[in-house]
């Protein structure tokens, strides 16, 4: 089973890899989504207008580890899936997700084992 703090520890204190992460992404994720939306938006937008054109309504990406920014940025150029949704070391459940982005993010994954 994955590592869950007692809910009276304080959420850094219980899990400082978690702060550490985020952190660390939250810097990364500057020039990620930069990087993105000059050169990876605009190939999803294209392939998604063309599903589109389809009747498809989904478009998706694998995607492991802090997934937070790509989401973000996926979501701008409506990548609307993202799979897996990993629990482990980043906490990445589903019901977070659904609560940061909404129910446009459609989600597989999200499993503790």
């Amino acid at each position: 089973m994955g590592y869950r703090s007692s809910s009276s520890q304080n959420e850094n204190e219980a899990r400082p890899w978690l702060w550490v992460g985020r952190y660390l992404w939250q810097k990364r994720s500057a020039g990620w989504t930069v990087y993105f939306r000059q050169v990876r938006g605009p190939g999803y937008l294209k392939m998604r207008n063309k599903l589109e054109e389809y009747g498809i309504n989904i478009l998706g990406i694998d995607t492991d580890g802090m997934i937070e920014p790509l989401v973000s940025n996926g979501m701008e150029v409506r990548v609307n899936l993202q799979f897996p949704v990993e629990y482990g070391i980043w906490q990445a459940t589903p019901e977070y997700m659904r609560k940061r982005f909404g129910r446009e993010l459609l989600i597989v994954g999200g499993y503790d084992n």
